[in-house]
């Protein structure tokens, strides 16, 4: 998701205030809801913890794209005109870390 977000400026300005306010709601306040309308208790505790781990990692590693280095970025854009290598040599590997380290 986060690599969609990155390639695609309408996308992410659709979506990113969306991720950002599931991120900073508190899932005190939002696992009684989805208690509530889960078919059982194990799809409840799957769905807290995903809301809980993805958003974060998602937001993470989508700043990691976009942390990419300006003169790397202008080498790559001379060289190739292809946004697949620009995410496949460029943005992904500077991603990584900042996927990890979410």
């Amino acid at each position: 998701m986060a690599v969609i977000l990155a390639q695609s400026r309408i996308i992410e300005l659709f979506l990113a205030p969306i991720t950002v306010f599931v991120q900073i709601t508190p899932i005190v306040a939002v696992a009684p809801l989805i208690s509530m309308y889960a078919p059982n208790p194990r799809s409840a505790q799957l769905s807290d913890a995903f809301i809980v781990t993805f958003f974060p990692i998602m937001l993470n590693a989508l700043q990691g794209l976009r942390d990419v280095d300006r003169g790397r970025a202008d080498a790559v854009r001379l060289y190739t005109d292809s946004r697949w290598k620009m995410l496949t040599l460029l943005q992904i590997p500077s991603a990584i870390l900042s996927f990890l380290l979410a």
